[in-house]
């Protein structure tokens, strides 16, 4: 949320409602659902439709929020994307380091999908960190700006394996496995 912080002053001033739609997390904590709380009270949030159950019970004693399912499981109806001319498996860890012990024995290729590895466009002294932490020493790295780039390799992918949410979803509509 702090990303946004300039975006949801913009919209308190301009007396925008907001809403939050497919709201969830990565951190649970107690901690966090303290700072989430706060800032969403700071900024007045109308309403939240959240992602998964967790982050219902989490919230709805505190604000108007609807269960409801992450958007990215219809991404299939907005984009069909070209079908591969060969197996690819998609390998996304950009939170954590790539575990070894799931590459799997098989003819596809590989491909490393990174989502974030310039912090962009919201750039931080973060970034030089980030990029040391990323070698891109393994082959097949891919970095795009753009969404649908992303979604062909997902939507193509035997398989996609990752600690990202948004690489796993994509991939399930498409009908593929993830892990």
């Amino acid at each position: 949320l702090r990303k946004y912080e300039e975006v949801f002053n913009k919209l308190n001033e301009n007396n925008v409602p907001t809403m939050i739609l497919g709201a969830g997390s990565t951190d649970y904590s107690s901690e966090e659902k303290e700072r989430v709380i706060s800032f969403l009270n700071k900024h007045g949030i109308d309403s939240i439709i959240t992602r998964n159950n967790l982050a219902y019970d989490l919230y709805n004693e505190e604000f108007d929020v609807r269960k409801g399912i992450d958007c990215a499981y219809f991404i299939d109806e907005w984009y069909s994307p070209p079908n591969s001319k060969e197996p690819l498996t998609s390998f996304t860890f950009d939170k954590r380091p790539e575990p070894t012990e799931l590459i799997p024995d098989s003819a596809s290729t590989i491909i490393r999908p990174h989502h974030n590895p310039f912090e962009l466009p919201f750039s931080s002294p973060l970034s030089k960190r980030k990029l040391e932490k990323y070698s891109f020493d393994k082959q097949n790295f891919f970095i795009s700006d753009s969404l649908t780039d992303y979604l062909f390799f997902y939507a193509n992918a035997d398989c996609t394996y990752s600690d990202r949410v948004h690489a796993c979803i994509p991939t399930l509509a498409y009908g593929n496995e993830a892990y």
